[in-house]
């Protein structure tokens, strides 16, 4: 059944006890990781709902060697998410070295971004929360945790739809259908409106996102061969046009994304940018079960007109003047190779990828 549930307004979880807002009452709870990856709140002082979402179960006669997939399909036949199962976890060499703080959190993320397919013998059960993909992530960014819920995927509207397991070279499918909670007045056109708008919204995040990351991807690479060029004495010319183009994304940037955020706090500090006013109206539209207002679907042309602005200079900048920059270093005799200490900048050709790219 396609119902939703006040989640309150909660921190980031953490060990031990945490509090959850919801009106006039305070919960208690525990964060737990589910067999199959998913995370899950457990109550201390409440008793405990059943899982939200589609629930699948399947019965294994022995574990499998090999990978387990659970994929979700549209009336149509086409695929909305595919799980599969976790791969093995890789051996700890005695001469790894330790994660920074921020390299942890990233890979805290990218486990989390998708649960797993449990494939124990016996029986095994995964709940599909009914969303679909949810917009790209802007890699790496100190306030992901005060932004995830902007970035989830649109819920799928009621109707029928298809599972499908594949396991041990077998392919087994079964029909589900999602029905809307009985208390709700909705229409199916309301539950189409509002999914048509939220998936539009998902992907011009997802496009502002992109941009983001390719223009931090630039920049990073801008940085290395500047710092190259200054070692072998060509740092003037080539100076000069890195922090001309520096600049000009960098433009563009501000406008895409609050940089000076650098906390969950500083997210209050500092005024939203339009990749925050976009996923903030996502959160808005899909906040209850009913047809986007006219309001709703002004401010999504609005912020959608304001980025294709932005997106449209990165394109140029992108087309134009990083080209021009990446001659300018191909000519200036700076070594591809250099047994400077410190991290290397990317190979040249990725300037050139990046113009290809955008």
């Amino acid at each position: 059944m396609r119902f939703r549930t006040d989640m309150g307004f909660p921190q980031p979880p953490k060990l031990g006890k945490n509090y959850r807002m919801t009106g006039a009452t305070i919960v208690t709870y525990r964060q737990i990781e589910r067999p199959e990856g998913a995370k899950a709140q457990v109550n201390i002082d409440a008793g405990q709902n059943p899982p939200d979402g589609v629930l699948v179960s399947y019965w294994l006669r022995e574990k499998p060697e090999g990978e387990v997939t659970l994929a979700f399909l549209d009336a149509k036949g086409k695929t909305i998410r595919s799980f599969k199962s976790a791969p093995p976890e890789p051996k700890e060499t005695p001469d790894a070295k330790p994660l920074t703080p921020e390299q942890r959190r990233s890979e805290e993320l990218k486990k989390a971004r998708e649960p797993k397919v449990p494939k124990e013998a016996g029986l095994n059960r995964f709940a599909w929360n009914m969303r679909y993909p949810d917009a790209t992530r802007v890699e790496d960014d100190p306030t992901w945790e005060s932004a995830e819920a902007t970035l989830a995927g649109p819920i799928a509207t009621t109707g029928r739809y298809r599972v499908r397991l594949d396991v041990a070279g077998e392919r087994h499918e079964a029909e589900l259908e999602i029905r809307k909670d009985p208390r709700v007045s909705a229409t199916q056109a309301d539950f189409d409106a509002q999914f048509a708008l939220r998936l539009r919204i998902r992907d011009k995040l997802s496009e502002v996102h992109d941009a983001i990351n390719a223009i931090r991807a630039l920049k990073t690479q801008i940085d290395g061969w500047e710092k190259r060029a200054k070692d072998a004495g060509g740092a003037s010319r080539i100076g000069r046009a890195a922090e001309s183009l520096k600049a000009k994304v960098s433009a563009v940037e501000e406008e895409l994304i609050q940089v000076k955020a650098k906390s969950r706090q500083d997210t209050l500090n500092y005024p939203a940018k339009l990749n925050l006013k976009i996923g903030g109206l996502a959160m808005a539209v899909g906040s209850a079960d009913f047809a986007p207002t006219k309001a709703m679907l002004d401010v999504f042309e609005d912020l959608s007109r304001r980025a294709d602005a932005q997106l449209e200079r990165w394109s140029a900048i992108a087309k134009a003047d990083v080209p021009a920059f990446d001659k300018l270093v191909r000519s200036s005799g700076v070594p591809a190779v250099s047994a400077m200490r410190g991290k290397p900048p990317q190979p040249r050709a990725e300037l050139r990828r990046v113009a290809a790219h955008s």
